[in-house]
């Protein structure tokens, strides 16, 4: 499974010493983006630590892969799923744990009705509770409020944002064939993304960050170029650090043809 990203402790503690993670012990963990039949997304509420996290869990002696979420999902969500798509992995180096986590995330959708979850112990404590967004674009805003006030949490949460983004992205059918003239060239936070015409009118070229393998090109059709140029100049005033949501947001309106404010 390709590698998404590697987290380690100075990406979330900063000025953390770095140390030697030899004698860490490792755990692998199955994962999943959970779409029901209207694309809602299923995800877990932290309540005791303020924080959301995806479906999943410990891959356990003697399971694979898939029989891991498969459990996983029933416990924690009280239903079944069928992978749909492979999404990617991400290594964390949680020192403070002695720990190397390597979790495998999936794109997933719900299969059948949805029954209770058994929850453990320690989940009922920390006050589990599912909850849903109505599409991937809204699990993104809801993982990026998020404020976790425990060592986990803050790894969870750079992990699972960048997890749900791929899912989203990975299975856009892109379409990369489409040649043009450069009209215009940008950066859309931290995303470059350049404007082409053609015969058939104005379209922009957004490449999305796909881990250490390069970028996926998508072609994204303004047709009118009034429309498209307001839309450049908009997204020009954008800065670095805006989220993945308010990019796509943008270039939804676009698409759409409504007015970009």
């Amino acid at each position: 499974m390709k590698l998404l990203l590697t987290v380690k402790e100075q990406d979330v503690t900063p000025n953390a010493t770095i140390v030697d993670n030899s004698r860490f012990s490792k755990r692998k963990a199955a994962r999943a983006v959970v779409l029901d039949k209207n694309d809602g997304v299923h995800l877990l509420k932290v309540g005791l630590h303020n924080y959301h996290k995806l479906p999943g869990g410990g891959i356990e002696d003697g399971e694979d892969i898939n029989t891991a979420l498969a459990r996983e999902l029933i416990e924690e969500i009280g239903c079944k799923a069928e992978v749909i798509g492979k999404v990617g992995s991400i290594i964390e180096y949680r020192d403070q744990f002695k720990l190397i986590q390597t979790s495998y995330c999936f794109l997933t959708k719900q299969l059948g009705s949805q029954g209770e979850s058994s929850l453990d112990d320690g989940e009922i404590a920390e006050m589990f509770k599912e909850v849903k967004a109505r599409n991937i674009d809204e699990a993104i805003k809801i993982l990026e409020q998020d404020r976790p006030d425990n060592y986990e949490g803050r790894f969870i949460k750079i992990s699972f944002i960048i997890k749900i983004i791929m899912s989203n992205q990975e299975f856009v059918p892109p379409k990369t064939e489409r040649l043009g003239i450069k009209v215009d060239e940008t950066i859309i936070g931290a995303f470059p993304a350049t404007l082409y015409r053609d015969g058939e009118g104005f379209f922009i070229s957004l490449k999305t960050k796909r881990g250490r393998s390069g970028s996926n090109p998508i072609a994204l059709n303004v047709l009118d170029e009034a429309g498209a140029r307001i839309l450049f100049a908009k997204v020009k005033e954008l800065k670095p650090t805006d989220s993945y949501s308010d990019v796509l947001s943008m270039i939804e309106l676009a698409v759409k043809g409504e007015e970009v404010s």
